[in-house]
């Protein structure tokens, strides 16, 4: 089973030096795609030994993000065409990741996330590095397989036959990942949000969802504030400690 990872990103080389040591290993190949002339996204890429190619996709149609049309151009590129994982750069995987998701024997038919931990300040996170049991005080969303993290098979029918093996492109990222999520199952517009009752804290993340949809039985680590970048970058630089 091989596993090949997308991360479209620019303007975000302060969070790919976070996550990037944590996240190169846990695939078979991990590409970023950036924009001409981001450097600090290549010079980081190239910090951790992570294949960085640039591309004009991002503005497609006028667009300030086209995140699909970056991944149209990527998934025409894969090397092994198995397991697709799209990833946003400020998500931080655990180091047992590889091993997991293997362990889960995934169906290629079915189509994975996971929850999240949103670790908001570089300062929480220093906290966390130091002591890993703090992120148990960090609240878990019980929203999974928005586009922070999307792992399906090249060759799932829901991707070949409904998608036409294509991603939905749109000049919102937000917008189109959660079109792509609920063909594989809920048919609602359900993000996590900040309500209390879109989190909680809970040891026990279980592999559910409907249809074909399910959750991971390991969470993610997000950093920054969530939901204010789905077209440009607004959130100030993340400065790890």
């Amino acid at each position: 089973m091989k596993t090949e990872c997308i991360i479209a990103s620019f303007d975000y080389s302060d969070f790919l030096a976070a996550t990037l040591p944590f996240n190169r290993h846990a695939f078979d190949r991990l590409v970023v795609y950036t924009k001409p002339g981001d450097t600090e996204t290549k010079r980081v890429c190239a910090q951790n030994a992570v294949e960085c190619i640039t591309t004009d996709a991002f503005t497609k149609d006028g667009a300030k993000f086209n995140r699909g049309a970056v991944y149209n151009e990527a998934l025409a590129n894969l090397r092994f065409n198995q397991w697709v994982c799209l990833m946003d750069s400020d998500v931080v995987l655990p180091s047992f990741f590889k091993q997991a998701f293997a362990a889960v024997q995934p169906h290629p038919e079915l189509f994975y996330g996971a929850r999240r931990y949103n670790v908001e300040t570089p300062e929480l996170w220093a906290e966390i590095l130091k002591n890993p049991a703090a992120l148990e005080n960090v609240l878990l969303y019980r929203g999974f397989g928005y586009g922070y993290l999307q792992m399906f098979h090249r060759d799932s029918q829901v991707f070949q036959k409904v998608w036409g093996g294509q991603y939905p492109e749109s000049f919102s990222c937000s917008e189109s990942d959660w079109q792509f999520r609920n063909q594989w199952g809920e048919e609602v517009y359900n993000p996590p949000t900040g309500g209390s009752d879109e989190c909680h804290k809970a040891k026990d993340v279980r592999d559910y969802g409907s249809g074909l949809l399910r959750c991971l039985p390991f969470p993610v680590v997000h950093l920054g504030t969530t939901g204010v970048n789905s077209t440009e970058r607004k959130t100030t630089q993340w400065k790890s400690k």
